[in-house]
């Protein structure tokens, strides 16, 4: 039996036509959410590469409860952004190492309307042992720049209104009760 490719075809018109338990059909791993991260639906082939019961999922926060090492830019960070521009799709290559043996995967995320809902589709594909050296050198680099990012807002940040005038304060309540011998 033939089944859907995940690389070859265009999968967010497909899926949506596909009823959830259809899903389970596919050889890879799919996770509705809705725009809160709320697992809506767990597909079996998702089930199989995490070792989880698919209808354990249901109801739980993805980012929180299931996959907290997704909580990242890469990961948290599309679907954060993704969800307030109210349209969107990208497909990134991932680490999941949540409870599990590390697996990598690629992600291909998508804003989708299902029964009348907003809903982010996750398809979740176990990279071949061929791309995973491409992918953990991509995902290490991405990590590296996401780290050189963060750490030039914090040293460029700019000291808020409310401490500055904390500091200037106290530099001025110290002028005054600093013995004359001291003061400038």
């Amino acid at each position: 039996m033939d089944f859907l490719s995940y690389d070859d075809i265009e999968l967010s018109e497909v899926l949506t036509r596909i009823p959830r338990k259809g899903r389970d059909r596919m050889q890879f791993g799919i996770i509705e959410l809705d725009l809160r991260g709320t697992i809506m639906a767990y597909n079996m082939g998702e089930a199989k590469v995490s070792g989880r019961n698919a209808a354990d999922m249901i109801g739980k926060n993805f980012f929180s409860d299931i996959a907290p090492c997704t909580k990242t830019p890469e990961f948290y960070g599309r679907f954060k952004a993704g969800v307030e521009k109210g349209n969107f799709s990208a497909r990134f290559d991932y680490l999941f190492n949540h409870e599990m043996n590390p697996v990598a995967v690629r992600v291909s995320m998508m804003m989708s309307t299902i029964e009348n809902e907003n809903r982010v589709l996750l398809l979740i594909r176990v990279l071949p042992p061929e791309e995973r050296e491409r992918a953990a050198r991509d995902m290490d680099r991405l990590r590296d720049v996401e780290q050189k990012r963060r750490e030039r807002e914090s040293v460029a940040a700019p000291v808020p209104a409310r401490a500055s005038a904390t500091l200037e304060s106290t530099l001025q309540l110290t002028e005054k009760s600093a013995p004359a011998s001291l003061r400038m």
